[in-house]
């Protein structure tokens, strides 16, 4: 299988972030980070998901924190 020229091979980048500011509904505690992925493409990078993991209990995923706000 040939592979596609690099330009058009998308590249993945996962980000963590702290969201202190949710509360966990599993366990009650203010322990939630983001989880983000992006793909990058030739014109730019475009977010393609994430989601939530608590580090308290370890509950993932909470799909409805998805979204800030969500």
């Amino acid at each position: 299988m040939t592979e596609p020229p690099s330009e058009y091979v998308p590249l993945y980048a996962a980000n963590a972030v702290a969201d202190v500011a949710r509360r966990c509904p599993e366990c009650a505690e203010d322990a939630l980070t983001v989880i983000t992925v992006s793909v990058v493409v030739p014109d730019g990078s475009r977010p393609a998901g994430g989601w939530a993991v608590c580090t308290a209990c370890n509950a993932l995923p909470h799909p409805r924190l998805e979204l800030p706000d969500a």
